[in-house]
C-alpha cells in the first residue's frame, strides 16, 4: 500500500479501471478529507456533505471500467458539485411538495381518491418495507418507527454509527425510487 501512495493520480486511476482496491483506496484517502470539507462548505451540513462524498466514491467504484479521466482532482470535484447541485435541487422539490402536503392534510379535506391513494401507498410501503433485508429493515424500524438515533440502534444492534446510516440511506433511497416509479 505504501508503493501506491506515491503513485501519481493517473497511474492509480488505471489501477482503479482494472478493479485494483488498494488503487481505489488510496484515492479514498487522498480525497475524501479535501472533497468533504468542500461538500460542507457548500452544502452547511456535516451529514449531508459525508453522504454526498460517500455517494461520490461509490460511484466511481462502479463506473470504475468506464473512467476517462484526465485529472483526477478535477473530475471529483466537478463530480461532486453536479451532485450538490442535484441534491439541492431535489431537496428543493421535496420542500415544495412538503408543504403543499401539509397545506392540504391541514385543510383538513380528504376526498375519496386521496384516501385511496394514501392506502396504496400505504400498502406498497409496507410491502418494500418487508422486501428490505431484515437488517436493513431493523434498522429502519428502529430509526423511523422508534424514533432511535443512529447512536442507540448502533448500541442496540452491536454495529457502528456508519453502518446505521448506511442502512437508513439505502432504505430511504429505495423507497424513493419505488415512489418515483409509480408517481412517474
Amino acid at each position: 500500500m505504501n508503493n501506491y501512495k506515491k503513485l501519481a493520480d493517473v497511474e492509480l486511476v488505471s489501477y482503479l479501471k482494472r478493479g485494483d482496491r488498494k488503487a481505489f483506496s488510496v484515492i479514498y484517502d487522498r480525497y475524501w478529507g479535501k472533497l468533504f470539507c468542500h461538500a460542507k462548505k457548500m452544502l452547511n451540513d456535516e451529514e449531508e456533505a459525508s453522504d454526498v462524498v460517500q455517494e461520490l466514491f461509490t460511484n466511481i467504484w462502479y463506473k470504475r471500467e468506464s473512467l476517462n479521466v484526465f485529472r483526477l482532482d478535477g473530475y471529483l470535484y466537478g463530480t461532486m458539485r453536479n451532485q450538490i447541485l442535484h441534491f439541492m435541487a431535489h431537496q428543493k422539490v421535496i420542500t415544495k411538495y412538503t408543504t403543499s402536503l401539509s397545506y392540504y392534510l391541514e385543510s383538513g379535506v380528504r376526498s375519496q381518491d386521496s384516501i385511496m391513494v394514501e392506502n396504496e401507498l400505504l400498502q406498497l410501503f409496507e410491502q418494500e418495507l418487508a422486501a428490505l433485508p431484515v437488517k436493513m429493515r431493523t434498522v429502519f424500524e428502529m430509526s423511523r418507527g422508534e424514533g432511535l438515533s443512529h447512536k442507540q440502534i448502533a448500541e442496540k444492534l452491536d454495529i457502528s454509527d456508519k453502518t446505521v446510516k448506511k442502512q437508513i440511506y439505502y432504505a430511504t433511497k429505495i423507497f424513493r425510487e419505488k415512489i418515483r416509479i409509480i408517481l412517474f
